[in-house]
């Protein structure tokens, strides 16, 4: 039975492995099973709806340093993946992602071309929150510190 289970387990994180980009992985390239099973057994932690990202499963439930390690790492998946590249971080932002900086800003600002209409709320130990304003270019993601 045991056996059963951590072949499983390895199978559904090679799997995992497998469709993950940056150890960010976006719950539709995994099957259900697979994703519960890693939930479950501490391999993957929510970000927000819909995407994970893959952790060891000795971390300590509300640790943020996996979520500290990853966060530009995220921030260029899901980016990437919501605006298809056509975008570009403001010069503050650049920078802290050029010098691979682990503090997690407050705020990132991502300008594109066309305007989207859609909220990210993260289930991190941080609250993060996409805002778009009507009629520009901007995109708004912010982070509010939540250790509570």
């Amino acid at each position: 039975m045991a056996n059963n289970i951590q072949t499983r387990l390895a199978d559904a994180l090679e799997r995992a492995r497998g469709s993950a980009r940056k150890e960010v992985v976006k719950s539709a390239s995994l099957r259900r099973s697979d994703r519960e099973l890693l939930r479950q057994r501490g391999y993957l932690q929510d970000i927000c709806k819909g995407w994970y990202l893959l952790t060891r499963p000795t971390q300590k439930p509300g640790e943020s340093t996996a979520w500290h390690a990853a966060f530009w790492d995220f921030l260029s998946v899901y980016l990437d993946e919501r605006f298809r590249g056509d975008y570009c971080l403001s010069a503050v932002s650049s920078m802290d992602a050029q010098v691979g900086t682990n503090v997690v800003p407050r705020q990132v600002t991502p300008s594109r071309h066309r305007e989207a209409r859609r909220r990210l709320n993260c289930r991190t130990a941080h609250r993060c929150s996409c805002i778009k304003t009507l009629r520009t270019c901007h995109a708004l993601l912010t982070w509010s510190m939540d250790y509570a």
